[in-house]
C-alpha cells in the first residue's frame, strides 16, 4: 500500500549527504524523482506483470482444455451448453 509513504518521502528530499548533518527543508530535490519512479515501476510493472503471468497460465489451461471455457463447468453446465450449441 501506499500508506505514510509522503511522509517518507518528506523526510528523503530533506536529507543531506553527510552523517552528521542536520535535515534542511527541500534540499535534495532529486529525491522527488526517484520516488516517482520508484513507485511507477515497482507498484505499476509489478502489478502488470503479475496480471500477465495470471492471464498466460489462463490461455494456457484454456488450451489444455480444448480451447473453450468448458473446463470451469460442471458436468451438468456442460450438457445445458452443448443442448443451447445445437439448436
Amino acid at each position: 500500500t501506499f500508506k505514510g509513504w509522503t511522509d517518507i518521502m518528506d523526510n528523503a528530499i530533506d536529507s543531506r549527504g553527510g552523517k552528521e548533518d542536520q535535515p534542511e527543508y527541500e534540499a535534495n530535490i532529486y529525491m522527488y524523482l526517484y520516488f516517482v519512479f520508484f513507485i511507477i515501476f515497482g507498484s505499476f510493472f509489478t502489478l502488470n506483470l503479475f496480471i500477465g503471468v495470471i492471464i498466460d497460465n489462463f490461455n494456457e489451461q484454456k488450451k489444455k482444455a480444448g480451447g473453450s471455457l468448458e473446463m470451469f463447468m460442471t458436468e451438468d453446465q456442460k450438457k445445458y451448453y452443448n443442448a443451447m450449441k445445437k439448436m
